[in-house]
């Protein structure tokens, strides 16, 4: 999966890439089928322009990427669950308008530390089907777990095409110490306690400029949100926020 969208800085390998291109882009993944990941949502700007994934954690917030919601009015943000389509979302969808946006407190745009954030809808979705909020993990996640990765995106890389279809691809957990050994020097510094590295053993399959706000689940709990990654994918490790790790913030403000 390669996923381009909108992130705040470049970092090693992404230099080169343009930072204002909203669409997200996954390489190598399949398409997801409605209902399969019932808890992942769009958002979108006010004119239905989607910016970010993000994911239901219960009937009325989703939790997503800082870095997706970072300078948005707290009533800028279209919420859509229930399509697996960025054209068409379908009958069976619903809509929601955000009324607030929580930031982390400790966010840091440098750094991606606590890149983590949380969208409140005006009201609640409806439990269907295809829109249900996902548990959040709150146990450490060893490494050499198999995950799930979700995201819009591009089918191959480079020159794919955008998928109006959602997307998944299993990745795989690794330690801090094994990523912070598999990237550069100059960005070792935004592996953190409080993230979760991913990788692939297949070359052009992983992030591309950007996490989106997309999610890593490991059986039926999200327990990572995509963050970072260097270049697209060409072998570096992926990065993700742990949710274990922010679980008593985000009960804080729910």
């Amino acid at each position: 999966i390669v996923v381009i969208g909108v992130i705040l800085g470049l970092l090693g390998c992404a230099k080169g890439f343009s930072l204002n291109d909203p669409s997200p882009r996954i390489v190598g993944g399949s398409n997801s089928s409605p209902g399969q990941f019932p808890h992942v949502v769009s958002l979108r700007t006010l004119q239905r322009s989607h910016f970010c994934g993000g994911n239901l954690v219960t009937v009325s917030w989703v939790l997503t990427s800082a870095h997706c919601t970072l300078g948005r009015a707290n009533d800028g943000v279209i919420v859509i669950a229930g399509s697996v389509l960025l054209s068409e979302a379908g009958e069976e969808s619903e809509e929601r308008q955000s009324q607030r946006l929580a930031n982390h407190p400790y966010f840091n745009a440098n750094t991606f530390l606590h890149d983590i954030s949380l969208v409140h809808t005006v009201s609640a979705f409806a439990i269907t089907w295809n829109i249900r909020p996902i548990a959040m993990a709150n146990y450490t996640i060893p490494a050499g777990a198999k995950g799930v990765l979700t995201a819009w995106g591009h089918t191959s890389y480079p020159g794919g095409e955008l998928n109006d279809n959602q997307q998944w691809l299993f990745v795989n957990t690794i330690s801090n110490a094994e990523c912070i050994s598999r990237v550069p020097e100059i960005d070792r510094p935004f592996v953190h306690d409080t993230t979760i590295c991913t990788a692939r053993d297949t070359i052009g399959q992983g992030l591309c400029l950007g996490g989106l706000g997309g999610g890593v689940l490991i059986g039926n709990a999200i327990v990572g949100i995509s963050s970072w990654h260097l270049g697209c994918a060409i072998g570096y490790p992926d990065n993700h926020v742990l949710v274990s790790a922010h679980i008593p913030w985000i009960h804080a403000t729910i």
